[in-house]
């Protein structure tokens, strides 16, 4: 009779529970990962709620990624905060909402960052956007 022996290796995430009061997730590395380069990061845009084309109601707050200790780049977005938010509730405003579920957010993300560093930033460049918040409420 022989026997057979399979080994599946599958990423696994271990919950451990230590007590009434904590909880903590282990998620082992993959042998592949790819070191991520470290941020600085503008979140202090705060945030912004418009209507989309179809009269839902978008609550927005992003935060900015940009190559660390780049001073350039986090002068110049204190001082286009504002027509930051102004682009930012335009582009949410000219949108259904159901382009702006879960499912789009990469998507949104791509276009968000090319829009400021193409239309916006002069002096620098972004390399990252996140979303701190991103709710819709429909009527």
């Amino acid at each position: 009779m022989k026997k057979f022996v399979f080994i599946l290796l599958i990423p696994v995430i271990f919950f451990s529970y230590a007590g009434s009061e904590k909880m903590s997730l282990h998620i082992p590395p993959a042998e592949n990962d790819v070191k991520r380069e470290t941020l600085d990061w503008y979140a202090t845009l705060g945030a912004i709620r418009t209507a989309t084309t179809d009269n839902a109601i978008v609550f927005v707050d992003i935060a900015i990624g940009y190559e660390k200790g780049d001073k350039i780049v986090a002068t110049e977005l204190s001082e286009k905060r504002i027509e930051i938010k102004d682009f930012l509730k335009a582009y949410f405003a000219l949108k259904p909402s159901e382009k702006l579920s879960h499912e789009y957010e990469d998507s949104i993300r791509l276009e968000i960052l090319d829009m400021i560093n193409s239309a916006i930033l002069t002096e620098s460049k972004i390399v990252e956007i996140r979303f701190l918040q991103l709710d819709i409420a429909k009527k």
